[in-house]
């Protein structure tokens, strides 16, 4: 029959409740445990020595080669060759990031200063009605 509706399905269970707040509160002491280990909440040494470290492995991934260990398991970090060219790039970078940020501000900023100009037209017609009031009554 072509005017029938479909049987109502039952609602498919899902995991909820207790279970998913146990499964939060495991994942957030899982990364509080993990960041405490390699010395994110340490002393200013360890934070940097955490710094360094990691710094090392993401540029062995992007070169694709292995970070090298001492004998304690700490990666030794290498010099780079490109640190020369490093503070030219930041500030590259960094000037790249404003001009962009100016973009992005851009269409703000114009709204804000149409409206402004609309606000004084507006009360300017205000004050040459309230002029030619006073002008009628006196």
């Amino acid at each position: 029959m072509q005017g029938e509706l479909p049987p109502k399905m039952c609602p498919v269970p899902y995991g909820h409740g207790k279970l998913m707040y146990a499964v939060k509160a495991g994942l957030l002491a899982g990364a509080v445990y993990f960041t405490y280990t390699q010395g994110v909440w340490g002393d200013q040494r360890d934070v940097n020595e955490a710094i360094a470290r990691w710094q090392e492995y993401i540029r062995s991934m992007n070169t694709r080669r292995p970070p090298i260990f001492d004998k304690c398991g700490h990666v030794i970090k290498k010099d780079n060759p490109e640190s020369v060219i490093a503070p030219a790039y930041a500030l590259y970078k960094h000037f790249v990031t404003l001009c962009f940020s100016g973009i992005v501000k851009l269409p703000q900023i114009l709204k804000c200063q149409y409206l402004d100009y609309l606000k004084a037209i507006e009360k300017k017609k205000l004050d040459e009605i309230r002029e030619r009031k006073l002008r009628k009554q006196g």
